[in-house]
This record gives structure tokens, sequence and C-alpha cells, in this order.
């Protein structure tokens, strides 16, 4: 059995809550991603950014475009997280059952990294996987 621990990268992309909206969207341009966590203080999970969120805020005009608007505005809540000695196979049920491209992973109620359809795939394909 395979678990979390193994394919979870950790040095990804995060949001804090009180983060311009603006400033979120460019580093998640800049690094290429549809979602990115949003972590309180204390590294848990305070919701999760998605490319689902910034385009409601984009095509809702009484949302977009306020000065001073933040990435808790606009953040999804109560994010479904998976635990770092999940098995895989489950992170792989996670990822389809709920058509997410990566998800939070978490030990002792602190984020820790997120596993992506990528990784998981590329594990899979390895010989030994």
């Amino acid at each position: 059995m395979t678990q979390a621990r193994s394919l979870v990268k950790m040095d990804v992309l995060y949001l804090k809550p009180e983060m311009p909206i603006e400033q979120a969207i460019g580093l998640m341009r800049q690094k290429n991603t549809t979602s990115a966590p949003v972590l309180n203080d204390n590294d848990t999970i305070a919701g999760i950014l998605t490319e689902s969120d910034i385009i409601r805020m984009f095509i809702s005009p009484e949302n977009g475009g306020k000065e001073g608007t933040t990435v808790r505005d606009f953040m999804t809540e109560g994010v479904i997280t998976e635990q770092v000695d999940s098995d895989i196979s489950q992170i792989g049920w996670c990822l389809l059952n709920h058509h997410f491209g990566q998800v939070p992973i978490v030990y002792n109620g602190r984020f820790v990294g997120v596993i992506s359809r990528k990784d998981l795939l590329k594990f899979m394909m390895e010989p030994d996987g």
C-alpha cells in the first residue's frame, strides 16, 4: 500500500485569506496553476482559490473589480482534504469523484502539500508504480 506521503508535493503555491485578489491571480498565473490552497497563520486550510472562483468573480459584475477585495471574498470554503497516510487509491477516488485537479494533503489538521492528477498518473506509469 502506497501512502500519500510518498507522492505529496510540499513546495507548492499557497495563498493567505487577506491577500489582495489581484496579487493571488498574478501568482497563480506565474506558477501556471489552476488552484491554490488558502492557509491560516497556523497552517490550517481556510479555503481554496480555484479557476472556477476566479471565473465567477469576472462574470459577476457585483463581485469583480472592487478595490480592496481579497482572496477570502472569492475562495471556496469547506475544502475536502486527504491525510498523509491515505492510500493513493483513495486519493485517486477523491480526485475523480470530486472532479479535482489536485487535493490538499494534511497531517494533524495542518497543510502539508498537494497531490495532483498529474502526480498520480506519473506514479502509476512508473514501472514499479
